[in-house]
């Protein structure tokens, strides 16, 4: 289902007309209850005064209802929608979310709903509100119908292209208006193309094909491309990435990079680095049977940082910015990693194995080397990378890491501002001095079991300098959250788009 979005103009120069057939009204009010209330009014006498009393009465309830719906007598719906907007905006978002859900269930369905069309009101809320509300209605309404690929007799179904016609009123500028509701329709897109690759199974998203996938992605979106497979990798001795790759000599893994150049650009790139493991098997050190469910999203880091990229091309921005994917696949061989070996990564670190169930920090080794040899302004790295953060935040943050102090503290207000929250943990020297091993440069894990986030996060530092300014989130958790999270109601989230588009506008100014 569709949602196409349009201005009606300034709800303060506009007289008060009948109801539409559904109207849905966003109030800055709190609320301490989820259940819905029902009013019943003439269309005659529904207007500002009438919502006034409705308002005054809600406000009145000693547990305010989260949505009023009001039934005009001769037909039609107002469907007023309650948030504390006082609260972080993780919180707001689902808010927000859950209340969509409510407008499509009080009005009868979503076809219901395309055949009389909906009234998204936000003139009530401050000028300030209006705009990050609308970006964020649109994103629900881009990414809400988002399922993953079906496989089989499904497939062969074809998709509703029924509509969904929202106008919008609201006391802010008919430009800020659209551009709100398009940057929203872009962040959307950008975060359903990272979920449906998330979700694409092994079998239709192996090495090879995430490639092609890329390929195809960066010729929609006029993107420069660049494979390096396992010769070109050789050529620069990536023993750490080669390591993981070896497990299966028919591996067609290898290092993408996509470039986005707007005209006039100058400087530096940024770059954002994203782990591409298209399924982890764990190696000789196996996962246990239910630990293997899942693995195939092994490769979000990737999905999300080329996803993002997209939504720049789209939006014209003017910063230059590359990405690199690390693709591989985790599998188990005759040829495959064992504990102890040693591997040597592009830079001549040698590394001794300790986990084989670690190879998306060999594969981020080499790869986060290779790009501090570009000289990039500035590097993001996105991994599903450790339980560990799992079990230190549990499934709503993500955890963050960076080699300058302000990058740390920038991460978690964006994680703030955005919805999709972070916490940022240390990388200091007492760390460092667990990963001393006896046979080699460094050991790729602590042969511990603790703080494992820290000790990853402090492993690639290594090998992307002190001089390149760098961010390291670690995704454990955050892509699959049961019930959804934020703006996003699927299992598979997404989540890292919108913190990267606030992350890079508060770097960028």
């Amino acid at each position: 289902m569709m949602w196409s979005w349009q201005t009606i103009g300034k709800a303060g120069k506009s007289k008060a007309p009948q109801a539409p057939a559904v109207e849905w009204i966003i109030l800055p009010q709190g609320t301490r209850s989820e259940k819905a209330a029902e009013y019943s009014v003439s269309p005659k006498k529904w207007g500002p005064q009438a919502l006034a009393q409705v308002r005054a009465a809600v406000r009145g309830e000693k547990e305010p209802p989260s949505v009023v719906a009001i039934r005009h007598t001769e037909g039609g719906l107002s469907l007023l929608l309650n948030v504390d907007f006082s609260k972080p905006k993780a919180f707001w978002m689902e808010k927000l979310r859950d209340g969509v859900s409510q407008l499509i269930s009080l009005s009868g369905g979503e076809k219901a709903l395309a055949e009389t069309g909906v009234r998204w009101v936000l003139s009530a809320l401050d000028r300030s509100l209006q705009k990050e509300v609308l970006t964020a209605s649109s994103f629900i309404t881009e990414t809400r119908s988002w399922k993953p690929t079906k496989f089989g007799t499904e497939s062969k179904k074809k998709p509703e292209k029924t509509q969904i016609q929202v106008s919008c009123v609201a006391s802010i500028e008919g430009a800020s208006v659209a551009a709100a509701i398009l940057d929203g329709q872009r962040l959307g897109r950008a975060n359903t193309q990272a979920r449906t690759w998330a979700a694409l199974p092994f079998s239709h998203l192996d090495p090879r094909a995430f490639r092609d996938e890329l390929h195809a992605f960066a010729r929609r979106h006029r993107l420069g491309f660049q494979f390096m497979g396992r010769k070109e990798l050789e050529k620069i001795k990536a023993g750490a990435f080669l390591g993981v790759l070896k497990a299966d000599p028919k591996s067609e893994g290898g290092m993408v990079r996509l470039s986005y150049r707007p005209k006039g650009a100058k400087g530096a790139p940024i770059a954002l680095v994203g782990k591409g493991l298209c399924y982890d098997t764990g190696g000789y050190n196996i996962k246990p049977g239910a630990g293997m469910m899942g693995m195939h999203r092994d490769m979000t880091g990737a999905a999300v940082a080329a996803s993002f990229l997209g939504y720049l091309a789209e939006s014209g921005s003017p910063w230059p910015v590359d990405v690199y994917c690390a693709i591989a696949a985790n599998l188990i061989s005759q040829s495959a990693l064992t504990p102890n070996q040693v591997v040597t990564a592009l830079d001549g670190t040698a590394i001794e194995i300790v986990d084989t169930d670690a190879e998306g920090r060999l594969v981020l080794a080499d790869t986060l080397a290779w790009v501090r040899k570009q000289k990039p302004k500035l590097v993001i790295d996105y991994a599903t990378l450790t339980g560990a953060t799992l079990r230190a935040l549990g499934k709503k943050r993500a955890s963050v890491f960076s080699n300058r102090s302000e990058l740390a503290q920038l991460a978690v207000q964006a994680g703030v501002e955005s919805g999709e929250r972070t916490w940022s943990f240390p990388i200091e020297e007492e760390y460092s001095a667990d990963l001393e091993s006896q046979v080699a440069d460094v050991l790729q894990c602590a042969d511990n079991h603790f703080a494992d986030h820290i000790y990853a996060a402090t492993f690639l530092a290594r090998f992307i300098g002190k001089e390149v300014p760098w961010v390291h989130v670690d995704l454990a958790g955050p892509e699959h959250v049961p019930g959804g999270l934020g703006l996003v109601s699927s299992e598979v989230t997404g989540y890292g788009i919108l913190w990267t588009q606030k992350f890079l506008s508060l770097h960028e100014g």
